[in-house]
């Protein structure tokens, strides 16, 4: 047979080296997930072995090791190793970059990433601006808190040193790349413009076109300058005066590779944002009435920092009771409105509410909990055992789940039962397709799953309906104001999807009248302040200690960042006064954690009956028992 040649797609060398050197798809996958995993939990670990004296970093390496993942081998440059390890690398970062870019929008405000990345309908300096911000801080906590540093610095005074550069220089760069990313795209769309003259088939103006105008060109363009500033950086950490040449080639190529992912990622994310999708097209048009609270709401927001007035509270309502008017086709009107015009001291309702005329029993709230909703069982397993009164309950988050079945008749016995089984912890192959929307990815897309359908699952299996003493608590997402779903007519599934919404970890959130509704632990992760009277609170809280059960890679990254977070959570939301909360959570458990096993589960339930059994001993609840009538029986 006469010799056959091969089309050079890559490097001879590299074609003849591929024996000794893993494959281009091998590389991919390995630096993808360290990328996206080992790295981020390898840092967070170092933070823990810089202040407790620990060695978590070699044992979740050897983690990884254990399971095929190293810290890739630097390719050489150009060939397909060195592409391929470039391309897994950018996509891998994609996951915790988001999940804190994610988290400082929520805290600096949607107006700064609200806009599409190609946006010309507003001023573009100060589309920039607001990107070069949202990325630079991104860039310096991702730097800081999720790079791993060298294993001699940990230990040593060097560690924050190493720190501190590498957020200063991770936000100096993806701060130059947001900046850039809106003046090189509309750049782009100018260039495209005069080609819908040029004579071409439509099929090839329609690849021009989209190439031209698309995130992957865009993003992609601006890691050029931003490669040269990201080499001269990595120079100066290392106490070099100037870069070389080389570096700075690669650099420039790798950061194209980061500015395609993060382009394509940010305009998805924006466009999902905008109102593109699927349920924004099937809105009505809003009435007079609707358009005039719109305009409200946009003018005088509702900060997260701000204290919520009861006149805002009322506001903020979104479900009425049975009561309420109807629309002319027969429907409830759920457009937000004021409850009742009243001043400051007005209530869901009435005037000033006294417990003996109006309330004979307590109003159960039951906080945000997560992964920890089995905590809210044990409470309501010591109420039930102390005979406590219940008027109403109240559930926000994991706790409007708990508490839509309470109020449906079933008892912390059956929540026992249900809420530990492996039919209700592991949805079937069918529903998760559903909740991944694996048949319509892009309906999904920013976020990572969908409560829905599960919910949907739930609801008509215990056959669980709205009723008239349940509460359910979501949140606006961009004022962050309560929404209360109550009365009985009221779609439960939306009500429920809304409520555990938690955007930050990936949840998708509902879009209702026009408003998108999010987890009520974005108001409060125990929103007793809207109880009508003092409450019974059963409170999750966050923790602040080291799990000590084994977690996931995934899992475990989830617990140090709510460790991390847990004394700035606590400030941001301090306990409501007047009100008997029981701490039913616990401090080794985060309520992200979602792999962790049945006997962690079961340790909640008698941790937090425990808990509760032991503050109604407390002289305020005593005292406040003696005003309930103890033949009050909960209502349905």
């Amino acid at each position: 047979m006469g010799s056959v040649d091969v089309p050079q797609l890559v490097n001879t060398a590299d074609l003849l080296n591929q024996k000794s050197e893993p494959k281009a798809l091998s590389e991919f996958l390995n630096s993808a997930v360290y990328s996206g995993l080992e790295s981020p939990i390898r840092a967070l670990a170092q933070v823990v072995d810089q202040h407790a004296k620990t060695d978590l970093d070699n044992k979740v390496k050897s983690g990884f090791k254990a399971l095929g993942v190293e810290a890739p081998e630097p390719a050489k440059f150009n060939t397909s190793n060195w592409y391929a390890q470039q391309a897994g690398g950018a996509a891998g970062m994609m996951l915790p970059f988001f999940a804190l870019r994610s988290g400082i929008q929520a805290t600096l405000g949607n107006q700064l990433a609200e806009k599409t990345l190609l946006s010309t309908g507003s001023s573009l300096t100060k589309l920039a601006a607001n990107e070069a911000l949202l990325s630079g801080a991104t860039g310096l906590a991702f730097g800081a808190l999720l790079s791993p540093s060298k294993e001699s610095n940990v230990g040593t005074s060097a560690f924050y040193t190493d720190r501190l550069k590498s957020g200063l220089a991770d936000m100096t760069s993806f701060a130059a790349m947001g900046f850039m990313s809106p003046y090189i795209g509309k750049g782009l769309s100018a260039v495209a413009a005069p080609l819908d003259s040029v004579a071409m088939n439509s099929a090839s103006r329609g690849v021009l076109d989209a190439t031209l105008k698309g995130p992957i060109l865009a993003g992609a363009i601006s890691g050029v300058p931003n490669g040269f500033v990201g080499a001269q950086i990595n120079a100066w950490k290392d106490g070099r005066k100037y870069a070389t040449a080389d570096e700075v080639k690669e650099s420039i190529v790798g950061m194209s590779f980061v500015g395609g992912a993060l382009g394509t990622a940010n305009w998805l994310a924006n466009k999902a944002a905008s109102g593109k999708g699927n349920e924004t097209k099937q809105e009505a048009p809003q009435t007079r009435e609707q358009q005039a609270i719109a305009s409200k709401a946009e003018t005088t927001p509702v900060l997260r920092e701000q204290p919520v007035t009861q006149t805002q509270r009322a506001n903020a309502r979104l479900i009425p009771d049975s009561s309420s008017p109807k629309t002319a086709d027969g429907k409830v009107n759920s457009v937000p409105e004021p409850v009742q015009k009243a001043g400051e001291n007005a209530k869901f309702g009435s005037d000033k509410i006294t417990a003996k005329e109006h309330l004979p029993g307590f109003e159960i709230v039951l906080g945000a909990s997560g992964v920890e909703a089995p905590a809210h069982v044990g409470f309501l397993r010591a109420l039930e055992e102390s005979r406590v009164p219940i008027d109403k309950i109240m559930g926000a988050s994991g706790g409007a789940l708990v508490a839509t079945f309470y109020a449906n008749g079933y008892k912390a016995a059956d929540l026992n039962k249900i809420l530990l089984s492996n039919e209700f912890r592991y949805p079937s192959a069918t529903t998760m397709a559903k909740c991944f929307h694996l048949a319509d990815p892009w309906n999904l897309f920013p976020h990572r799953i969908d409560f829905r359908p599960w919910l949907q699952e739930v609801v008509n299996k215990y056959d669980l309906k709205p009723q008239p003493s349940l509460r359910i608590v979501a949140a606006d997402a961009t004022t962050k104001a309560p929404v209360i779903f109550e009365g009985t007519n009221y779609d439960l599934v939306t009500a429920l999807t809304a409520s555990t919404a938690a955007v930050t970890i990936g949840m998708k959130p509902p879009l209702y009248n026009g408003r998108t509704l999010v987890d009520g632990v974005y108001y409060h992760p125990i929103p007793a302040d809207l109880a009508k009277a003092p409450a019974l609170v059963s409170k999750i809280g966050f923790a602040n200690k080291l799990p000590t059960q084994p977690l996931s890679p995934w899992d475990f990254m989830m617990h140090m960042r709510e460790m991390m977070l847990s004394s700035y959570l606590n400030s941001r939301f301090p306990d409501p006064k007047g009100h008997i909360i029981a701490e039913t959570g616990m401090r080794d458990v985060s309520t992200s954690s979602f792999g962790i096993g049945t006997e962690a589960l079961k340790k909640l339930i008698e941790h937090g009956y425990e808990s509760t059994s032991a503050r109604l001993k407390q002289p305020d609840a005593i005292e406040a028992m003696k005003n309930r009538s103890a033949d009050t029986k909960p209502q349905k």
